[in-house]
């Protein structure tokens, strides 16, 4: 099991470039990440309390979605229970004690997307260039 971020997030990323390979014109990307989860106290004893780690947010997914030309186009509460038998486990396979998730749905960017995104780029520069 694995709590370094760039490792997790490069992950994700991999994920992105093969999930893109296959990918319709038209199709979705989901991954599900959670927000935050049971942990063990600082002396090791088992507990209910729960930590905030948004593995989105550490993980830099928005900016490793831009590197591949995705876009989010929106995030959903995961609600497990309405699945019988799903289960979450770790990366080791051990059962994960989930407190809230949320899928994340990523789309190509468009023509016009990526047109507007190297414009504000080109303007940046620009912009830097005159007030140098």
């Amino acid at each position: 099991q694995s709590y370094n971020p760039k490792r997790n997030g490069d992950l994700v990323e991999n994920f992105m470039i093969s999930a893109k390979q296959i990918l319709k014109e038209d199709g979705e990307i989901h991954i599900t990440l959670h927000i935050n989860h049971q942990i063990d106290d600082e002396i090791g004893k088992k507990g209910s309390a729960s930590r905030t780690y948004r593995q989105y947010l550490t993980w830099g997914i928005d900016r490793r979605a831009e590197a591949q030309d995705l876009v989010k186009i929106s995030a959903i509460e995961l609600k497990h229970r309405l699945y019988p038998g799903y289960a979450i486990k770790n990366v080791q396979g051990n059962p994960f004690n989930i407190v809230k998730a949320e899928t994340y749905v990523f789309k190509r960017k468009s023509a016009h997307e990526k047109d507007a995104n190297n414009n504000v780029t080109k303007n940046v520069i620009d912009d830097s260039i005159i007030n140098i």
